[in-house]
């Protein structure tokens, strides 16, 4: 089962301002194309563009059996369900592992001092989708 990533204003500005602020410089560098300098900044400016963009449409969370698979652009990564063994609803972690384009997600407890940060669209679905494959998980609210 796919679950969207929930996105939040704050993020979108983080990641669509500087997409426009790079966009800004694009015309001038196409016209002076013929300079390799300019090819050059030309990649950068769209590798970053790209990268942005990726992270910003490329944020979801996968349950898959017994294993939560989780992609934010190229981080990639998987959590075995069973390993977990709390989460917190509704709080924001600010440090760590954190696929999430949200504020007021979900922390995630797994293994002995593992956490992650997580922000699907639909919490209720998701953290119902959790507790079907393990109902030893502790769910809090913040």
């Amino acid at each position: 089962m796919k679950f969207k990533s929930d996105t939040d204003i704050l993020f979108d500005v983080f990641i669509f301002g500087p997409v426009l602020i790079l966009l800004i410089p694009l015309s001038e560098i196409i016209k002076n194309i013929d300079d390799k300098s300019a090819i050059l900044t030309l990649v950068i400016i769209l590798a970053v563009i790209s990268f942005l963009l990726w992270a910003r449409f490329g944020t979801y969370y996968v349950i898959k059996e017994s294993q939560l698979l989780y992609r934010c652009g190229p981080i990639r990564g998987s959590i075995d369900i069973q390993s977990v063994h709390s989460l917190t609803k509704n709080k924001t972690l600010w440090l760590g592992t954190k696929p999430a384009l949200a504020r007021k997600g979900i922390i995630l407890k797994y293994n002995k001092y593992d956490d992650i940060y997580i922000s699907p669209k639909n919490k209720d679905q998701f953290i119902a989708e959790l507790l079907k494959r393990n109902n030893n998980i502790q769910v809090t609210e913040s």
